[in-house]
C-alpha cells in the first residue's frame, strides 16, 4: 500500500513542480512507526491505529496536518498542539467539511479534529503522546504462543534456555558460541592480516550466512579488499563498544563494503555486520535473515516491515523485534539467555517442517510470506557457455521468486507453474537481438487511423508500451491479497467511466471514490419500475417516446445492460480508453435512478465495490484477447476472457507485500543496452525503486508519463559467454546487476547418469559422460579460455549410444567448428586428436606446386557422415587423448602396423 501513496505522492509533486521534503520526511517516520496506509487519494492517506481508530495525513500542499477522531481532543491539547475542530454537520453535503473525512474508510459520520506537524521528530512525538504508541512492539499473543509450541514439538526436552536442553544447544546454540570464540581469539592477534583471515574465517564457518555473502572475500572473489578488510575490523571492534552506536556502526559498514564489492550487496554486508554484532555482543546484538524478519514480522504484528528505511532504521526496527520477541518468551517462563537464543527460537519457528501442522494452519503460520516478498537481488545476469541450463534456471528461479511454496524438483510441475504464471502476467519473457530497441522495451510510437478518444479520425502516431512498461505497471499495481471470488456464475461488463479525456476525469473520480457506476439517460426516465424488467418493454417504451429508434441504440442497450442484464456479485470492469483498464468492481446493489443530478445526465447508476483500482492504466489484453470495444457499457465474452488473470485482480487486499513480478530477458548481451534502455539503465538500481531511499523517476519522452520501477520487479536476465565476454559488457549495465555464473557441471552430469542409467557400453567400453564433457572442456579452456566451453545439459537427455552420437554430430562438433572458425585440426585435437571422430586423410600437392608448399595440407571427413554413428573406441580415444603419431588415415595406420 505504501507504493500507491508513493505514486499519489508523485502525482502531487508533478503539480506542485518541486518536492515538499517535510512530505517526505513525515512519509518515513510514518512507515517507521509500523502505520500501514489502509487508503489512498491523491488528498488523503488514511491509517489505522493499533486500538482500531483511524488517522488521516493530508498530503497535499505543505503535507502537515494530520486528521484524528474528536475523542482525542483533550489529549492533543495537553500535549500543547493547537486543535481545529471538523465536525460533522448533519443536513450539509459532506459534513460541511472536506469530503474524504466523511467517507466510509475515514471519520463518517463521526467529529473529527485536525492538528499541525512541523516535522518527523514532532510527529514521532505526536505518536507517544496523542495517539499513544510505544517504541514496544506489539506481538499478537496467539502468533507468539504457536511458536512457542512449534519450538517445543521441535524441542520437547526444552523447558527454559537458562536450564540447557542439550538437543537444542548441540543443535543451535554450541556452534554459535564456537564461532564466537573464534572471534573473539581472532581480534587478539598481532597482526592486522591475521584478525582479518580469523574474521573471514569465522564467517564462513557453520550455516547462518549464505556462501554467496562472503564469496567476495575468497581468493577468487571481486571485493575490494583494501577496504572490505578495515570496514571488517571496525565493525568487529564497534560490535563490542556500546550498544547505542550499534546501528550507525553498521549503516557505515553497509556503506564500506556496497562500495568495495562490485554489484548490489546490501543485504549480505548487512548480514555480515549483524552476524559479528550477535557473536561479539549476544546480550545487546542481533542477527535475522531477511526472509525470517520479514515473514514473522508480518505475521506476529500484522503489518509489513519497514523496508523502505536506511540501515540504521532497519537494525533500530529489527532491534525492537527481537526485544519483543525475548519479552514475550521470557514472559512465557522459557527465559531466553541472549539473542543467540532469540535468533535460534526464531530460525526453528521459520525453518523447521512441523509433520504435526494441517495443510491449513501451515499456511496461516507462513503467512502466505513467500508468495509476496522478493527475496535476493533484484538484478541478476546467469551466464556461461552454452548448454549450461540457463534457460531452464531462470523459469526455476522466476516460479521460485513469484511462488516460494512451488515444488522446484519436479520439471514438469516447474514448468506447469512458470505457464501459469506467464498467463497471469507475473512473468514476461523477451529476447534482446541487435535490432531490438528502445520502443520495443520501453515505449515507442505506433502509427493508427480511425478514430481517438475525443472522436477525431485521421492518421496520427500514439504511445505504446513496451514489454517494461507493460510489466512494470502491473508489478506497481498489484497487491497483497487473500483469494477472492471465482468467476464461475458471474457476468462480467465493461463499462466507461466517461470518456478519456481531462473535462471528464471528473467522472471517473466521483464513481471511484462514491463506489458506483453511472450511465447516461438523456431521457432523464426512471427505468428503474418493476415493469421494465426486459429488453422488450425497454425497447417498446423508448420506442413510444422516440418512434423509429433502432432497437441496437445505446439508449435502449444502456438501460437494459445495467437493469436487466446485470446482476449483483457480477464483474465490471473499468475501462481506460478502449486499450486500457483501470478499476475492477463487483455489483453490490440494484440499478437505482438519480433525477436530482445536475452536472450531467449520468442519472442511472448502481453500487459497484472496487475491489483493485490503479493510476497507471494496464493493457485490456492482460485479462481479454483483443481491445475493448468503444460502447459505454456491454457484456464481455467469456471465452475471451483471461480468468485466471481476472481473478488474481479480484482477490481480497491484505496487508501483505505485494506480489512478486519477473522479467526475463535472454541473451541481454545480444542487444545495444544503451538503445534499448536510454535513460531507464539508472532506474535498474534497487535504491532507486519505487518506494527505495533514493527513489527516482523519469519523464518518458513519447508518453510524457513519469515512470519508475516498482520495488517487486526482478529481473533476470542471461548471457551466452561464447557470443560476448562479460569483459566487453556495458559497464553500466554490469553495475546494476548480480552476475551469477553457470558452468559446465560434470558432477550433475556424472549424478544423472548413474541416477538414468543410460545404455552406454559396448565393443568393452563404458562411456562416462561426465569424462567425455571434462576433457572437451579441458582442452577448449586450454586453447580458447573459460567462455567457450560446452554445457553439461546437452548430454542429459541421452539414453542410449544412438542419442549420444546425435549430440556430439550436431551440437558438439558443429558448436566447435564455429569457436575454431572451422580449424579443424583444433577441432580434432579438442577430440582426442585422433580418427574417431575426425578422420584426417592428407592431400596430395597440386602438380608444379611441390616445390613451394613444404607444409602438409589435410582433408577432415566426420566419421558419423560416413557412418551415421561413432564407435565406441572414439569416446575411449577423446578421454584418454592420442600421441602425435595417432592422428593418421587409415591406410596410415595400415602401413604403421605393417
Amino acid at each position: 500500500m505504501w507504493d500507491d501513496v508513493d505514486r499519489r505522492i508523485a502525482d502531487n509533486e508533478a503539480d506542485d513542480g518541486a518536492p515538499v521534503p517535510l512530505r517526505h520526511a513525515l512519509r518515513r517516520k510514518l512507515e517507521e512507526l509500523g502505520l500501514v496506509p489502509s487508503h489512498a487519494t491523491k488528498k488523503m492517506v488514511a491509517f489505522a491505529l493499533p486500538d482500531g481508530a483511524r488517522l488521516l495525513w493530508n498530503i497535499e500542499g505543505r503535507a502537515d496536518t494530520m486528521f484524528l477522531s474528536a475523542d482525542r481532543t483533550e489529549r492533543a491539547r495537553n500535549a500543547g498542539y493547537d486543535v481545529g475542530q471538523r465536525p460533522f454537520i448533519d443536513g450539509m453535503k459532506d459534513g460541511g467539511r472536506h469530503s474524504a473525512l466523511s467517507r466510509e474508510w475515514s471519520f463518517g459520520e463521526d467529529d473529527a479534529i485536525a492538528v499541525r506537524i512541523a516535522d518527523a521528530e514532532e510527529l514521532e512525538r505526536f505518536a507517544k503522546e496523542v495517539l499513544e504508541m510505544t517504541d514496544d512492539l506489539c506481538l499478537r499473543p496467539d502468533v507468539v504462543d504457536r511458536w512457542v509450541a512449534k519450538l517445543l514439538r521441535q524441542f520437547p526436552g526444552l523447558q527454559r534456555f537458562d536450564q540447557p536442553d542439550n538437543d537444542f544447544d548441540e543443535s543451535e546454540r554450541d556452534h554459535k558460541l564456537a564461532t564466537a570464540e573464534a572471534l573473539h581469539r581472532a581480534l587478539v592477534q598481532r597482526e592486522t592480516e591475521e584478525r582479518v583471515a580469523g574474521i573471514i574465517k569465522a564467517l564462513s564457518s557453520g550455516n547462518l550466512l549464505n556462501w554467496r555473502v562472503t564469496a567476495p572475500l575468497t581468493p577468487t572473489g571481486d571485493a575490494d579488499r583494501s577496504q572490505t578488510d578495515p570496514a571488517l575490523l571496525a565493525m568487529a571492534e564497534a560490535a563490542l563498544g556500546e550498544a547505542e552506536s550499534h546501528a550507525e556502526a553498521l549503516a557505515r559498514f553497509v556503506a564500506e563494503w556496497t562500495s568495495a564489492v562490485p554489484g548490489n550487496q546490501t543485504d549480505s554486508a548487512r548480514q555480515i555486520g549483524e552476524f559479528l554484532l550477535m557473536h561479539l555482543s549476544p546480550n545487546q546484538g542481533i542477527f535475522i535473515r531477511h526472509t525470517v524478519r520479514e515473514e514473522l514480522w508480518r505475521e506476529a504484528t500484522g503489518q509489513r516491515f519497514p523496508v523502505n528505511s536506511d540501515i540504521a532504521s532497519i537494525y533500530r526496527n529489527e532491534h525492537r523485534f527481537m526485544r519483543a520477541v525475548q519479552a514475550a518468551l521470557t514472559t512465557r517462563g522459557l527465559h531466553p539467555r541472549d539473542m543467540i537464543d532469540v535468533q535460534s527460537a526464531l530460525w526453528v519457528v521459520h525453518s523447521y517442517k512441523d509433520d504435526t501442522m494441517t495443510d491449513g494452519n501451515a499456511e496461516e503460520q507462513l503467512g502466505n510470506a513467500g508468495e509476496t516478498i522478493p527475496s535476493g537481488p533484484l538484478n541478476t545476469i546467469l551466464y556461461g557457455p552454452p548448454g549450461t541450463g540457463k534457460t531452464w534456471e531462470t523459469a526455476q528461479r522466476a516460479v521460485a521468486i513469484c511462488d516460494p511454496a512451488a515444488e522446484l524438483g519436479d520439471r514438469e510441475a516447474v514448468m506447469a507453474r512458470y505457464r501459469e504464471l506467464c498467463t497471469r502476467h507475473r512473468i514476461e519473457f523477451v529476447t534482446f537481438h541487435q535490432s531490438y530497441g528502445y520502443e520495443e522495451f520501453v515505449e515507442g510510437l505506433r502509427p493508427e487511423t480511425g478514430e481517438d478518444a475525443d472522436g477525431e479520425a485521421g492518421f496520427r502516431l500514439v504511445a505504446r508500451d513496451g514489454v517494461l512498461k507493460r510489466i512494470a505497471a502491473r508489478a506497481s499495481s498489484a497487491r497483497g491479497a487473500t483469494p477472492g471470488p471465482s468467476l464461475d456464475g458471474r457476468r462480467v461488463f465493461k463499462m466507461s467511466l466517461g470518456r478519456n479525456r481531462d473535462d471528464e476525469f471528473y467522472l471517473r473520480d466521483e464513481c471511484l471514490e462514491d463506489g458506483v457506476i453511472r450511465l447516461g439517460n438523456p431521457e432523464n426516465f426512471d427505468w428503474t419500475d418493476p415493469s421494465f424488467d426486459s429488453y422488450d418493454r425497454i425497447f417498446e417504451h423508448y420506442n413510444r417516446l422516440n418512434p423509429g429508434t433502432h432497437g441496437n441504440s445505446a439508449a435502449i442497450v444502456g438501460p437494459f445492460t445495467l437493469r436487466v442484464a446485470m446482476r449483483e456479485g457480477d464483474v465490471i470492469i473499468a475501462s481506460a480508453g478502449t486499450t486500457a483498464f483501470q478499476a475492477i468492481g463487483l455489483v453490490t446493489g440494484p440499478c437505482e435512478y438519480d433525477p436530482d443530478r445536475q452536472i450531467d445526465d449520468k442519472t442511472l447508476r448502481r453500487k459497484v465495490r472496487w475491489v483493485w483500482t490503479t493510476e497507471t492504466p494496464r493493457p485490456a489484453t492482460d485479462i481479454y484477447q483483443h481491445a475493448f470495444r468503444r460502447n459505454t457499457l456491454y457484456r464481455l465474452v467469456d471465452e475471451k476472457l483471461n480468468k485466471a488473470a481476472l481473478e488474481e485482480l479480484l482477490a481480497e487486499p491484505s496487508d501483505a507485500p505485494p506480489p512478486a513480478h519477473v522479467l526475463i530477458i535472454d541473451e541481454i548481451n545480444r542487444a545495444n543496452i544503451s538503445k534499448v534502455m536510454g535513460e531507464l539503465i539508472t532506474l535498474l538500481e534497487e535504491d532507486k525503486r519505487a518506494g527505495a531511499e533514493n527513489e527516482l523517476a523519469v519523464t518518458l519522452p513519447h508518453s510524457g508519463d513519469r515512470f519508475t520501477l516498482p520495488g517487486n520487479l526482478h529481473i533476470i536476465g542471461t548471457m551466452n559467454t561464447a557470443d560476448r565476454s562479460i569483459a566487453l559488457l556495458d559497464t553500466a549495465l554490469r553495475r546494476r546487476f548480480r552476475f551469477e555464473h553457470l558452468a559446465p557441471d560434470g558432477a550433475a552430469l556424472a549424478d544423472w547418469q548413474r541416477r538414468e542409467r543410460p545404455n552406454l557400453r559396448g565393443e568393452g567400453v563404458r562411456v562416462e559422460l561426465a569424462a567425455v564433457l571434462a576433457a572437451i572442456n579441458q582442452r577448449i579452456e586450454w586453447l580458447l579460455g573459460p567462455d567457450h566451453l560446452v554445457g553439461h545439459g546437452w548430454f542429459m537427455k541421452i539414453r542410449n549410444g544412438d542419442d549420444l552420437d546425435e549430440v556430439m554430430a550436431h551440437k558438439v562438433i558443429p558448436l566447435l567448428r564455429e569457436y575454431f572458425h572451422e580449424d579443424l585440426g583444433r577441432v580434432r585435437a579438442v577430440l582426442g586428436g585422433g580418427n574417431g571422430f575426425l578422420r584426417r586423410e592428407r592431400l596430395p600437392v597440386p602438380p608444379g606446386l611441390e616445390d613451394g608448399y613444404a607444409d602438409e595440407r589435410w582433408r577432415y571427413i566426420d566419421r558419423f557422415d560416413e557412418d551415421e554413428f561413432y564407435a565406441w573406441s572414439a569416446y575411449d580415444e577423446l578421454v584418454s587423448g592420442q600421441d602425435d603419431d595417432a592422428g593418421m588415415s587409415d591406410a596410415e595406420d595400415e602401413e604403421r602396423a605393417a
